[in-house]
């Protein structure tokens, strides 16, 4: 299996519309998951695999959810949030970005 990551995704990286540690965490999703299919895997977790805080992953995870001008207003993950005191995780979908990957990085 390869993971693939929209060119859009290193422009906002470039233009610091995401930090280093989102762009981590959005990798990760991409791993673990693709459009159309929710991720399960907690904030703990999450936490693990990126070598990061709990806290770190928590505000990298909002920021991923916010509409972005570059992306024509979607955002690039989408957040259910679990139940915490019955401890479910959040169940997180990708966001289809292709199409505005496609026309962005068209020739001009």
């Amino acid at each position: 299996m390869m993971t693939e990551i929209p060119n859009i995704v290193f422009e906002l990286v470039r233009d610091k519309e995401i930090s280093a540690s989102e762009f981590a965490l959005y990798c990760i999703y991409r791993k673990i998951a693709s459009e159309g299919e929710p991720s399960f895997v907690s904030t703990g977790k999450l936490a693990e695999m990126a070598n990061m805080s709990k806290s770190t992953i928590a505000n990298a995870k909002k920021a991923l959810s916010k509409p972005f001008n570059k992306l024509g207003g979607k955002s690039l993950i989408q957040i259910t949030l679990g139940d915490k005191k019955l401890k479910q995780a959040d169940i997180v979908l990708i966001v289809d970005i292709w199409p505005e990957n496609e026309k962005e990085l068209k020739p001009k």
